[in-house]
Formats: structure tokens, C-alpha cells, sequence
């Protein structure tokens, strides 16, 4: 989180404009540095469109808990430097701004800005996104152009001149507002500041190259995995229910019991009767006459 000292946050009556200027949102590039084409871009290179989507990330949730009653929160940045900190992470040097917008009348109207220059620092996640960890900030009040010194360093003089630029901060800020208009549906054809009036809105990046549909895209939530469709298997037929022969049985008087005739429960259990009468010295093959003979321990599946 950013210490509070540090956001320049402010209900406004034209914001980011100086007075009296009436030449909002030009749309000429003041430069390579505040150029927006793919994604904010740094040095001529492009910002991968990942990172410039994680910063967006960050600055809407942090700055968003200043604007609670905005209809959009648009963040702006311009990028001074890229390094490369190992493993993939990154350090991203920059002018990083939000900007509040109530939707009225089917424009964008600015009533609020917060600016937090510095140095975000992420991790690559596995999938190639990345995660903001923290960032680095100058001290505000009095220390505050000592402070930005020591904390651009080197830099300092291309972070001066980026905040130089306003025709190009308000050309980046409208191009980003198309783009955030197009990514999350917003029925907007203009922009401006509050009292000022509003100007058309460029035409919007394409989706591949749309930072905020990079955003949305990877704010879904993973699909859920379809589990394998799986066939039921067979329900195993029921054991068999079966009788063990007692002295005194026959064949009727247990087909009688269970309810079945004797020709279903001869014809059942004919190899065991068979086998049966043969092992106690009955000859003949002929299952009738040896439906006359069962003995005790036999076991007979009822039908």
C-alpha cells in the first residue's frame, strides 16, 4: 500500500489541465516517452502488454479506495525505464497516475486525479503474468523535488521532461480512456475534465493490443475442469441364493419352500445333481431318475 502522504489525489476543476487551456486531449504524440500505441512504452521499446496490465491492476485497486463513488477508474502512465531484476521479475520506472471518471450524458467526465511516480516492482507468475510486490515512492511536502531526485536517480532528467509533457499526458490519458471504454463496455464517446468541454475519443486499440482487456482477461477466474465423463459400470448381478441339502430333503419339498417347480430347480442345478448321484454309485445318465437322488451337503442355487 502507499502511504497516504503520497497520493496527490484531488477533486478538480480541470484535471491534469493547466489553467486555461482549452486544447484538451491533443492528439499528436509529444514523443516517444508518452507515445501510446500497444502499450505504454519506455526508451521507444514496448512495456509488455502482462506488466502494463499489472500495473493497471495495481493502480485501480489502490487509488480506487480514494474514488469509491467513480463510475470509472482509469490509470495513465507513462514509463521511464525497464530492469530486468531475475527470474523474470521486473522493476518498472514511471509517472503513474488514476483518473476518476463519472459517466454523464455518454461522456467521461474527470472528477478526480491521484499521482504516485516511482518504481513498481513485480513477479512473473508461471503463466507469464505478473503479480505487483511493491513499489517505491518519493517523500511529498517540502523534501519533494529531493526526494524525487534521489529516487530517479539517472532518470530524473526523463522523468522532469515527462512531466513537462502535458499535451502528451492528455493524448495518452484519452487514448487509455477509449481503451478502458472499449474493454469494459462503457457507452463513452467523449472525455474531459469537469467544467471543460469534453473532447471526441480516439479510436480504441485493438482488443490484442487493449491493456485492459489483458486486465479483464486475467482477472477471470480459471474455468473449472471438466471431469472425465465416466460410463457406470454394470451392477454386478446378485449372488446367487442357494440351499444346502439336509437329511430328509427332496427335491420337491425344497422346491415347495422356495416356490419354484421341480423341473426349474432340476434344471438349475442339473450338473450337480448329476454330479452327485454318479460320486454315490447311480449309473444312469438320465437326469429324471436322478432327480430321485440328492444327499445332505449338496448345494443347490435356487432359481
Amino acid at each position: 500500500m502507499l502511504p497516504a502522504a503520497l497520493l496527490i489525489c484531488a477533486v478538480l476543476a480541470g484535471c491534469g489541465k493547466g489553467a486555461g487551456n482549452a486544447d484538451a486531449f491533443e492528439t499528436e504524440p509529444a514523443g516517444t516517452l508518452s507515445s501510446y500505441e500497444a502499450a505504454p512504452r519506455y526508451e521507444g521499446k514496448e512495456l509488455p502488454l502482462p506488466l502494463s496490465a499489472a500495473a493497471a491492476g495495481f493502480l485501480i485497486n489502490e487509488f480506487g479506495k480514494s474514488f469509491e463513488d467513480a463510475d470509472a477508474l482509469i490509470p495513465c502512465f507513462t514509463v521511464i525505464d525497464l530492469e530486468d531484476e531475475g527470474d523474470g521479475d521486473a522493476a518498472v520506472w514511471g509517472d503513474f497516475w488514476c483518473f476518476a471518471y463519472r459517466l454523464e450524458d455518454g461522456g467521461l467526465v474527470c472528477s478526480g486525479a491521484a499521482d504516485a511516480p516511482g518504481c513498481m516492482h513485480f513477479k512473473r507468475n508461471g503463466n507469464g503474468t505478473y503479480r505487483f510486490t511493491s513499489m517505491e515512492t518519493a517523500d511529498a511536502g517540502d523534501r519533494g523535488e529531493e526526494s524525487m531526485r534521489e529516487l530517479f536517480g539517472d532518470r530524473y532528467g526523463a522523468f522532469t521532461a515527462i512531466r513537462a509533457d502535458q499535451a502528451g499526458l492528455e493524448a495518452l490519458r484519452a487514448q487509455m480512456a477509449s481503451d478502458y471504454a472499449k474493454a469494459f463496455g462503457l457507452p463513452a464517446s467523449s472525455c474531459g475534465d469537469y467544467g471543460w468541454t469534453p473532447e471526441p475519443l480516439p479510436a480504441p486499440s485493438p482488443d490484442d493490443q487493449n491493456l485492459f482487456v489483458e486486465y479483464l482477461r486475467e482477472k477471470e477466474p480459471p474455468a473449472p475442469e471438466t471431469a472425465p465423463e465416466t460410463v457406470p459400470a454394470e451392477p454386478e448381478p446378485p449372488a446367487p441364493v442357494t440351499y444346502t441339502v439336509k437329511r430328509g430333503d427332496t427335491l420337491g419339498s425344497i422346491a415347495k419352500r422356495f416356490s419354484v417347480s421341480v423341473s426349474e430347480l432340476g434344471g438349475r442345478n442339473r450338473d450337480t445333481i448329476l454330479e452327485y448321484a454318479h460320486r454315490n454309485g447311480v449309473r444312469s445318465g438320465d437326469l429324471d431318475t436322478c432327480l430321485n437322488y440328492i444327499y445332505p451337503g449338496e448345494v443347490l442355487e435356487i432359481p
